[in-house]
């Protein structure tokens, strides 16, 4: 598993043409530094705005340098985005101040994307393809794949305590 740090989610992360099952959990500010810096787990940065990297710095004091690389994203990898959630105008480049305010607006989001699996598109599929959105259905795309199963059992579990709360 790799981890990545972004400016933004691009097909061209992934392998296609696939079928590919993704995890995206939404982070406070807090928890988005937490994962930058964790000293247990290295982290590739991917973001090549200077600005971006600069509020990056100051929110989570760090020390990142822009890092413009493409990136290609497998099974399990992790990837942090700071996410802008407005179109800009052809060609802005925004300043670390510029970023702050679009921050303070509700317009920057801080994700965090799990590629769970990738399988490459099967030459011959069904007739009549079934779209699934629970978990558990994801199981015909990868077959016995026990990373998945597991992480299905995370997501139900983590389902079904949110529902217990919620009736409390």
């Amino acid at each position: 598993m790799t981890r990545y740090l972004a400016n933004a989610f691009s097909l061209s992360m992934l392998k296609i043409p696939a079928r590919v099952v993704l995890d995206i959990k939404e982070l406070t500010p807090h928890e988005f530094c937490v994962e930058v810096t964790n000293p247990f787990e290295n982290i590739v940065n991917a973001i090549g705005h200077e600005s971006t990297v600069k509020l990056i710095n100051t929110m989570c004091e760090t020390d990142l340098k822009a890092n413009r690389i493409m990136i290609q994203l497998e099974d399990w990898d992790e990837l942090l985005l700071i996410q802008l959630m407005t179109r800009l105008e052809e060609g802005k480049i925004l300043s670390k101040e510029e970023l702050e305010e679009l921050l303070n607006k509700g317009l920057i989001k801080f994700l965090k994307v799990t590629v769970i699996s990738s399988i490459p598109e099967k030459e011959d599929p069904p007739e009549d393809p079934v779209f699934f959105t629970d978990c558990f259905s994801y199981k015909y795309l990868a077959g016995d794949d026990p990373d998945l199963e597991l992480y299905c059992d995370e997501i139900l579990q983590e389902d079904e305590q949110e529902e217990i709360e919620d009736e409390l």
